[in-house]
């Protein structure tokens, strides 16, 4: 399966192709407090950070997350919901 992130400009022109090495992204959130973009990748079970210009920084609970769905976050924690309904709030 091959999964990535096209981001369009307001005229809908391809600006940009990102995320290519990720296998099963299911949410995506941006940081108020540094501009990253988390990402929680259902595959690799764990929420992957990645910086302004979309180059991998960290991973997050790798192996950990059985099927990362929900990502809320905020200038101090993030929060995550799985499927399996374990909830992690990660002080950042």
């Amino acid at each position: 399966m091959l999964v990535f992130l096209q981001i369009f400009d307001e005229k809908g022109n391809l600006v940009q192709i990102c995320l290519r090495d990720e296998v099963k992204p299911r949410r995506m959130r941006l940081s108020p407090r540094d501009g990253c973009w988390y990402v929680s990748d259902e595959l690799s079970e764990c929420v992957k950070v990645y910086s302004p210009n979309w180059r991998l920084i960290r991973r997050i609970g790798e192996s950990t997350f059985q099927c990362p769905a929900g990502l809320a976050i905020d200038s101090k924690v993030l929060i995550l919901q799985t499927c399996g309904k374990m909830r992690a709030r990660l002080n950042r």
